[in-house]
């Protein structure tokens, strides 16, 4: 509509345009001035607000306010000028609400059961895409998807519960909750939208509570690995993502989980050695198309079984797969650039008992005391070592190597000195070097020189053709000598101060399964010294169990600084509080423990070191569970295409739960399509796996993927054995480690050999 004034008026005159409703209407613009065009109409432009209510006609008006230094103008009242904003017609509207699933159990939904909720339409809808329903469970919001009932009256809508979802008081959905999600709903056969606003909503329905907490396994948390620098992974890096569920699971063949990298979707593929029965691996290895710069994401439905099946470990329930809420968003401290390959190098370097790289990851070199004498540690600021103690040099890289052959750490003190590498001590990313101090009558300070390959290597684990750079770094050359490792020259040496060994650690080890030891069992306790000892004949370890004691003896270790010592369990033994060992426990029983190369004794207490009753390691000699089938899997994917060709190696393992022994040929029948193969048995890998080979022959050919079934596993005239009693055979029926038709693992001879 127009606005002019009738007459003239002797200052300019601002009208003031509002909506009295601005649910209902808009106006512009917001002022009109009339000065000498009072005489001219002006233009006010009025825009219906579409609120998808079914209100009805609603009467509001738009107001006219003047204000003006001229007298008459300004004591002018205001003009309401009505409008109607006409309720859309046509549109289907929501008429009702019902919750058309049931929990299971009194106390609610649970992990794996699916809420479903229907709105009931006055005219049928027709539904493009997928469109959401928030659900409101606990302090949270849960969005159900269109699931089914186009072209109808009633649409349902389904959320699935995961491993966190709560809500004692019931679930409710607020006027607010549908949308659209991309997609539409509109009257069945025409172009009119349904009104989104929902009329009838519910609040709390006590009979549709939530218990996350119980039920199938589901994903309770996702995580990915760092970049190995900074918060790019380059070529050649691993992406593992671990995927922990509410309770332990069991996993046949090969799930993957999909990562969204740049423009593309890479799987990254089960790790089952890896993985653990409640956390799931799955690791991708970066190709150098790979990029990324806002940083990879995980959606929703990432995990896929991919023909696999992952199910509950104490039955043959089916987990739950849906990520939902947990997925993982583009974040800049998971960017991935493949096109990147630098070469794994030295950033750290120290002296100490660790041998994790968080011991000695830092931008620059750091120094760890330990191991020295103790009346030293309490005297002095510049410790000395002793001899018979052990000097270990920790070499930090920024990235997984690969070593090979025994390179040396070159150090000084008097005279130059070579630390060989222990693989056993070290980690992917730090290496040990070890040197037992001996005799030497130079007190100077420790001087470390270069690392030296000695005629083996040192490679990036990434590209093992790429040497890995031991000259840069926090390693900093200068001449002959590493000039930036700081603190060194405060560390002394005397190899002709003889100190007693002292116990500084003991340790026992755990039941094969669970919390007891069983008949047959080995107990074994390590007994850690502060220096390397030498130990003759046999001593005993007391341990404590029941009320009797049983003596371990000494299995190995002399010529370190830690023993073994093993006792064998028998029936008789039962401790229902767990082993004990006291601090007297450790005695000599005709032999000796002494200062290696030496003839200082040691000290035999354990001090503090002792053990207390420990309710995860009790005893049940009585007790002699046999070993089962844990697990059945494939070694190896196949090379191309999830199919197995002409010439192609097959291998599956068969995992038992407790220490087996083998004797014969057992074999695992392999059910290829309509015929059966029989995979002979090629390797024990002690105490727990057998693992059985075929070698794709002509006219083998599985089209829906390879069958291992109950009774597969045969003796063959062989033997499989508890490891801790021979006459007690083990129970080789494969059970729910079965599997029919693993898709991922066709067969197909005529293809020819892999390429």
């Amino acid at each position: 509509f127009t606005v002019r004034l009738r007459t003239a008026a002797s200052s300019p005159v601002t009208v003031a345009v509002t909506s009295t409703d601005t649910t209902e209407g808009t106006v512009s613009p917001s002022s009109l001035v009339f000065g000498g065009n009072w005489h001219q109409n002006q233009t006010v432009t009025v825009t219906g607000v579409n609120d998808t209510l079914t209100d009805g006609d609603q009467n509001w008006n738009v107001r006219l306010n003047p204000s003006s230094s001229d007298a008459a103008y300004n004591a002018l009242a205001d003009v309401d000028v009505p409008m109607t904003t006409a309720d859309q017609t046509g549109g289907p509207a929501q008429t009702g609400i019902t919750v058309a699933s049931a929990p299971a159990n009194a106390g609610g939904y649970r992990v794996g059961e699916t809420i479903e909720v229907r709105l009931r339409f006055d005219q049928a809808a027709e539904v493009m895409g997928t469109p959401l329903l928030a659900l409101g469970v606990g302090t949270g919001v849960r969005q159900a998807r269109y699931v089914s009932g186009t072209d109808t009256r009633s649409l349902a809508f389904r959320y699935p519960v995961v491993p966190g979802d709560a809500d004692a008081n019931g679930i409710s959905v607020a006027a607010n909750a549908l949308t659209l999600n991309g997609g539409s709903i509109r009257l069945s056969g025409g172009t009119v939208n349904a009104r989104l606003r929902l009329t009838s909503t519910i609040t709390n329905s006590a009979s549709h509570r939530v218990d996350g907490s119980q039920g199938t396994p589901g994903i309770q948390a996702i995580a990915l690995n760092s970049p190995a620098i900074g918060s790019a992974y380059e070529r050649g890096e691993h992406i593992d993502v671990t995927v922990t569920f509410t309770k332990g699971v069991r996993v046949v063949g090969l799930p993957q989980l999909a990562l969204n990298i740049g423009t593309a979707v890479r799987q990254a593929v089960y790790a089952r050695e890896l993985s653990t029965p409640a956390r799931l691996v799955f690791r991708y290895t970066v190709v150098q198309a790979d990029l990324d710069a806002d940083g990879l994401s995980i959606g929703p439905t990432a995990l896929a079984l991919n023909g696999a099946a992952i199910q509950d470990s104490g039955s043959d329930a089916d987990a739950v797969l849906l990520i939902g809420h947990r997925a993982i968003v583009n974040s800049a401290a998971h960017r991935v650039t493949g096109g990147a390959f630098n070469a794994a190098s030295i950033i750290g370097f120290g002296r100490g008992t660790g041998t994790t790289s968080s011991d000695y990851m830092a931008s620059e070199p750091t120094i760890v005391i330990a191991n020295y004498d103790s009346q030293t540690r309490q005297t002095s600021q510049n410790p000395t070592f002793h001899w018979g103690e052990i000097i270990d040099f920790h070499v930090t890289f920024n990235r997984p190597v690969v070593v090979t052959g025994t390179p040396t750490a070159r150090f000084r003190f008097g005279e130059r000195r070579f630390a060989p590498y222990i693989p056993s001590a070290s980690t992917p990313t730090v290496l040990v070097f070890r040197w037992v101090l001996q005799h030497t009558t130079d007190k100077s300070s420790i001087n470390v020189e270069v690392l030296n390959l000695a005629g083996g290597s040192i490679q990036d684990a990434r590209d093992v053709t790429m040497a890995a750079d031991i000259n840069t770094g926090a390693l900093v050359v200068s001449g002959s000598r590493i000039s930036s490792v700081s603190g060194l020259d405060t560390l002394h040496v005397d190899g002709s101060r003889e100190t007693a060994p002292n116990v500084e650690a003991v340790a026992l080890s755990a039941p094969v399964v669970g919390d007891t030891f069983e008949r047959g069992e080995t107990v074994e306790a390590t007994v850690t010294f502060d220096r390397v000892v030498d130990v003759t004949g046999t001593p005993q370890l007391a341990l404590g169990i029941g009320s009797n004691t049983r003596q371990a003896s000494y299995a190995a270790g002399t010529g370190t600084d830690s023993l073994v010592f093993r006792y064998k369990l028998v029936q008789a033994d039962v401790d229902t509080d767990g082993i004990s060992i006291a601090a007297t426990a450790l005695t000599l029983n005709g032999g000796t423990i002494r200062l290696w190369q030496r003839t200082r004794n040691a000290v035999l207490g354990l001090g503090t070191h002792a053990i207390a009753d420990s309710g995860d390691r009790k005893v049940d000699g009585a007790r002699l569970t046999r070993p089962k089938v844990a697990n059945v899997f494939f070694r190896r994917a196949p090379a191309n295409d999830q199919t197995y060709r002409l010439g192609e190696r097959i291998d599956l393992s068969v995992d038992f739960d407790r220490p087996v022994a083998v004797t014969g040929s057992p074999q695992l029948v392999l059910a290829i399509g309509q015929q059966t193969r029989q995979l002979p048995f090629f390797r024990f890998v002690p105490p727990t796996r057998l693992r059985f080979r075929h070698v794709v022959q002509a006219g083998d050919f599985d089209a829906d993927g390879l069958s291992v079934f109950e009774g597969a596993l045969t003796l063959n005239g062989g033997k499989i054995d508890d490891d801790r009693d021979a006459t007690v055979a083990a129970d080789i029926r494969l059970r729910r480690n079965a599997f029919t038709n693993a898709s991922q693992y066709k067969v197909d001879s005529q293809a020819g050999p892999p390429g």
